[in-house]
């Protein structure tokens, strides 16, 4: 899948076909900015009020263990909604 990012493009693939896309965009002489194998979500819950306030509190606690390597979510916020 390819998504118009505006000054870049954003390619998203299946992970064992991680190794090929970056050869064929080698092969194309097609710079890439970062090139990753990431959870990505499906379905994204939206989280409002104590229980999004929740949800920013554990994933601060994650992100700041050190013996997490990375932290993924499938939540979204209002943009509008002001955390406290």
């Amino acid at each position: 899948d390819l998504k118009d990012s505006g000054d870049s493009w954003e390619i998203i693939s299946d992970p064992a076909s991680h190794e090929a896309v970056l050869a064929a965009l080698a092969a194309a002489k097609l710079e890439t900015a970062s090139a990753e194998v990431a959870m990505v979500p499906k379905n994204l819950i939206r989280l409002e009020g104590k229980n999004a306030n929740a949800m920013i509190r554990l994933m601060d606690a994650m992100e700041d263990n050190d013996d997490v390597q990375n932290v993924y979510s499938n939540y979204e916020l209002d943009e509008n909604e002001s955390l406290d």
